[in-house]
C-alpha cells in the first residue's frame, strides 16, 4: 500500500508539473505573444496605375466598320470604329469643286488688276508727257505773243511819228492778234488735255478699285469655303474614332456594321501597358488612423482561392483623407518581386488585408471586452 501510495503521489506531481508548465507557457504567450491584426477591405480591385481611357462616340452616326475586339492591342491613333460620312464627304467634295473655281477666278482677277495697274502707270506717264508738251506749246506761244506785242507797240509809235506806213502797222497788229489767238487756243487745248487726263485717270482708278472690291468679296467667299471644308474634314475625322492612347482594349461594346450609336456612348476602354496596382475601399472606422503608407498588405482575389493560389503581396502607397460615398480609398503598390501563381490583370476583384498592428492575445481580449462595454454606453447616449 505504501508503494502504491508512493507511485500515485509521484504521478500526480508529474501531471501537476506538466499542467503548471503548459499553463505558464500559455500565460507567456497570452500576455507577451504577438498576433497580427489585419484590416480587411470591403472591396478591392486591381488597376493599372496609369489612366484608363474610355473610347466614346463623339457624334451620332451609323457604324460602317468595326476594328475592335476585347484583348486587342492598339497603338495611339489607330482607327477603332468608322461611322458613315457620305453626307459630309459629298458636301466637302462639292465645296472643294466650288473652291477650285473661286481660286481660278481670283487668279484671273488678280492678273487683271495687275494689268490695269501697269496700264494706268504707263498711261499716266504718257499723259503727263502730253500735258507737259501742251504746256510747253503754250509757253512758246506766249513768248511769240509777247514778241508780237512788243513789235506792235514799236510799230504803233513809229506810225504816230509818221515813220511807218499804215500797211506795216496793220501787219504788226495782225501778227499780234494771231499770236494771242494762238495762245488762247493752246491754253484751251492744254486745259482740255489736263481735264481729260484727270477724268480718264479717275475712271481707271475707279475701275481698279472696283476690281479690288470684287477681289475682297471673292477672298471672303474663298475663306468661307475653306472654313467650311475644314469643318467638314474635322467632322469626317471625328467619325473615324481613334485610340486616344496605346494599350489593350477592354469592355468592348457589341457593335456591328449598320448599328447606330449616339454621342457619348462608350464603345471600349483602353488599358495602357503600365504598372499594375490595387485600389481598396474601407469603412472609415477601419481605416482612419490605422492604415498608413508603407504598411504591408496582401490581396486575395475572388475566383482564386488563397489555399490553392496564395495571396499577392502589396504595400500601402496612398490613403485618402476624405471619404468618397462613405468609404476611404487606399491605393497599394503590388510587390512584383515575390513569386505568385496568379497572373494579375487589370479589373480583377477581391479584398485587401492590411497589417495594421501586432498585439498580444491579452491586449486583443481587453480590446474586445472594451468594445462590448462601450456598446451599452453608446446605446444609452443615443437614447
Amino acid at each position: 500500500m505504501r508503494a502504491l501510495r508512493s507511485d500515485g503521489l509521484t504521478g500526480w506531481t508529474l501531471r501537476a508539473l506538466v499542467a503548471i508548465l503548459l499553463l505558464s507557457l500559455w500565460g507567456v504567450w497570452f500576455f507577451w505573444g504577438g498576433i497580427t491584426v489585419w484590416a480587411v477591405s470591403e472591396s478591392a480591385r486591381a488597376e493599372v496605375r496609369d489612366q484608363v481611357f474610355a473610347v466614346d462616340a463623339p457624334v451620332d452616326g451609323q457604324v460602317v466598320a468595326v476594328h475592335i475586339e476585347r484583348g486587342l492591342k492598339v497603338a495611339q491613333g489607330d482607327v477603332l470604329v468608322e461611322l458613315e460620312t457620305f453626307q459630309q464627304e459629298g458636301e466637302r467634295d462639292s465645296l472643294a469643286a466650288e473652291l477650285s473655281g473661286l481660286r481660278t477666278r481670283r487668279n484671273d482677277l488678280t492678273g487683271r488688276i495687275d494689268q490695269e495697274g501697269q496700264a494706268l502707270a504707263i498711261w499716266l506717264q504718257a499723259s503727263r508727257a502730253t500735258v507737259e508738251e501742251a504746256r510747253l506749246e503754250v509757253q512758246r506761244a506766249e513768248s511769240a505773243a509777247a514778241l508780237a506785242r512788243s513789235n506792235e507797240a514799236r510799230a504803233r509809235k513809229l506810225h504816230q511819228e509818221s515813220l511807218l506806213p499804215d500797211e506795216e502797222l496793220d501787219k504788226a497788229v495782225s501778227e499780234l492778234e494771231q499770236r494771242e489767238a494762238e495762245v488762247q487756243s493752246l491754253r484751251a487745248a492744254a486745259e482740255r488735255i489736263e481735264r481729260e487726263r484727270a477724268s480718264s485717270s479717275a475712271d481707271r482708278v475707279t475701275e481698279i478699285e472696283q476690281l479690288k472690291a470684287d477681289l475682297r468679296v471673292l477672298d471672303s467667299e474663298i475663306e468661307s469655303a475653306e472654313t467650311r471644308i475644314a469643318s467638314l474634314e474635322q467632322e469626317v475625322g471625328r467619325r473615324q474614332i481613334r485610340a486616344p492612347a496605346a494599350g489593350t482594349l477592354a469592355r468592348v461594346a457589341a457593335l456591328r456594321q449598320g448599328a447606330v450609336v449616339e454621342a457619348g456612348d462608350e464603345l471600349a476602354r483602353i488599358v495602357p501597358s503600365g504598372t499594375l496596382g490595387a485600389v481598396a475601399w474601407y469603412r472609415p472606422a477601419a481605416a482612419v488612423g490605422r492604415i498608413r503608407p508603407g504598411q504591408q498588405a496582401r490581396m486575395r482575389l475572388d475566383g482564386f482561392p488563397s489555399t490553392q493560389f496564395g495571396t499577392i503581396s502589396a504595400k500601402v502607397a496612398v490613403v485618402d483623407s476624405e471619404t468618397t460615398e462613405g468609404r476611404i480609398r487606399v491605393d497599394l503598390e503590388i510587390d512584383t518581386d515575390r513569386p505568385t501563381n496568379i497572373q494579375l490583370q487589370h479589373g480583377m476583384v477581391g479584398n485587401v488585408e492590411v497589417e495594421v498592428d501586432r498585439l498580444s492575445p491579452a491586449s486583443l481580449l481587453m480590446r474586445a471586452v472594451g468594445k462590448l462595454l462601450d456598446q451599452p454606453a453608446q446605446a444609452r447616449t443615443d437614447t
